[in-house]
Order: C-alpha cells, then sequence, then structure tokens
C-alpha cells in the first residue's frame, strides 16, 4: 500500500512537469486552481475508502454487501456532485481569485474532470474493500498501471495534441475509467466469489439485507470526524489560493497538494 500510495504524488509531480514545458505559466496557474477545487471537492468524501475499509475487514463474510452498499453510495454521490458543482465552478475559479489568463485553463480542466467524479469517487470504494480483504496487491496494480496511462497521456495530450489543461483534465478523466474498470476486473479475478454470491443472492430475492437503512446510516456516520477533517485540511490549503499568490508560490503550493494526502 506504501508503493501505491507514492504512485499518486508521483503523478501530480509529472503532470506539473509536462505543463511547465509549456511556453505560458498560466497553464501551471490554471491547472493549479482546477486541481486543488476538484482535490477538496474528492478527497472530502475519502471516508469512502477508509470506511469501507474497516467495515469490510470486520464482516464475518466476503463484505460484498459493504462494497455494493459503497459503490452505490459512490456513484450517487459523484452524480450530485457532477450537478451540483458544474454549474458554480464559474463562481469557485472567481473565489480562487484567478488571473485573467488562467481562468479559462482553471475552467477548462473543471468541466471535464467533473465528468469523472461518480468513477473517481467508486475507486475509493473498490480500493477500500481490496484493503479491508487484506490484498494490497490490487491496489497497486490499479493505482500504478493508471497512473503510466494518466503519464502517457499527458504526454499525449499535453505535448503531442497541444491540449494544455484540457489534456490534462482527459488524460485523468480516462485514468479514473481504466482505474475503475481494472477494479472491476480484478474484483472478479482474484475474488472469484464475488459475483456469483451477488447472483445468488439476487437469485434467492436475499435482497432486504441490503435496503436495511441501519448500514447505510453506519456508513455514513463510521468517518464523520476524518470526512471534518479533510475538508478542514483542503479548505485550508485551498485558502492558500484563494489569496492570489503570484505564480511560482501558485505551483508551490500544488506541490504542497500532492503531499498533503
Amino acid at each position: 500500500m506504501i508503493l501505491s500510495n507514492i504512485s499518486v504524488p508521483l503523478l501530480g509531480i509529472v503532470d506539473t512537469a509536462i505543463l511547465g514545458h509549456l511556453p505560458s505559466a498560466e497553464y501551471l496557474s490554471g491547472v493549479a486552481i482546477g486541481a486543488s477545487v476538484m482535490s477538496m471537492l474528492l478527497w472530502a468524501f475519502g471516508f469512502l475508502r477508509m470506511g469501507t475499509t474497516g467495515l469490510v475487514a470486520r464482516s464475518t463474510d466476503l463484505g460484498i454487501q459493504w462494497l455494493v452498499r459503497a459503490l452505490v453510495l459512490a456513484m450517487g454521490l459523484g452524480i450530485i456532485l457532477f450537478i451540483v458543482a458544474s454549474p458554480l465552478i464559474y463562481y469557485i475559479v472567481e473565489w480562487m481569485n484567478a488571473s485573467q489568463e488562467a481562468q479559462p485553463h482553471a475552467l477548462a480542466y473543471l468541466q471535464i474532470r467533473l465528468l469523472s467524479a461518480p468513477l473517481a469517487l467508486a475507486n475509493f470504494a473498490i480500493l477500500g474493500f481490496f484493503i479491508g480483504r487484506q490484498d494490497s496487491r490490487a491496489p497497486l496494480y490499479i493505482l500504478f498501471a493508471a497512473n503510466l496511462l494518466n503519464i502517457a497521456l499527458d504526454f499525449l495530450f499535453i505535448l503531442g495534441l497541444g491540449l494544455g489543461a484540457k489534456g490534462a483534465a482527459a488524460a485523468t478523466v480516462l485514468a479514473d475509467i481504466f482505474a475503475f474498470l481494472l477494479g472491476l476486473y480484478l474484483l472478479s479475478r482474484v475474488h472469484v466469489g464475488i459475483w456469483s454470491y451477488i447472483r445468488k443472492e439476487i437469485g434467492q430475492k436475499k435482497l432486504l439485507p441490503w435496503i436495511d437503512s441501519s448500514p447505510w446510516i453506519n456508513l455514513l456516520k463510521i468517518n464523520t470526524d476524518l470526512f471534518i477533517r479533510t475538508c478542514l485540511l483542503l479548505l485550508t490549503l485551498t485558502f492558500l489560493l484563494h489569496k492570489g499568490q503570484p505564480k511560482v508560490i501558485m505551483y508551490l503550493l500544488q506541490m504542497l497538494f500532492l503531499y498533503s494526502y
């Protein structure tokens, strides 16, 4: 799991390194703002990974019901996040005091990145399930492969096709989709009984425990403190960007975000 976590800041470092080779620093400033906003929005729901890990680890069965609940919750929250945040991104970027030159890049980045919000949150649940099952290799495979794809697409979209901030966002969206599909594939390969178990439960109409409200409430409550802590941390770091720092400071603050998780 340590190795898989290393791949996350590595991806951001490569992103900024590639954007740093563009002729205008406004690309980097715009993506820094967009990335900080997405970090705040997505990592506020980091409890989907931590909470799923704990619930699956203490489950007497495979923990499949907790995985399904977490996936449904993640997809639902992701869709709500997309619907609510999409019309507000202009005002969010304005609040961040982005320069006139950086604003279009930040807006373009956020408009594309928000498309993968449901899958990005679903990936939290899948990773949490694997960790709860004491399978640390699967998260490594998922994150490492997704990051390699993201890096390759960054080179193609940013330097090859000259798409700038849109290219960086599109690369991340495609990497999120790939990570989700790879996670589902590994679930079927590594934990073979999962899909047969779900089909059996549906076939025998044993769905009442799945729709009982108390487990859903527990899933939401179990990491309330972590949710508040994450929101406060991300809001604090985002506030630094809101103060309208110079371009070089903006770059350094983005690097700080990479190591804050």
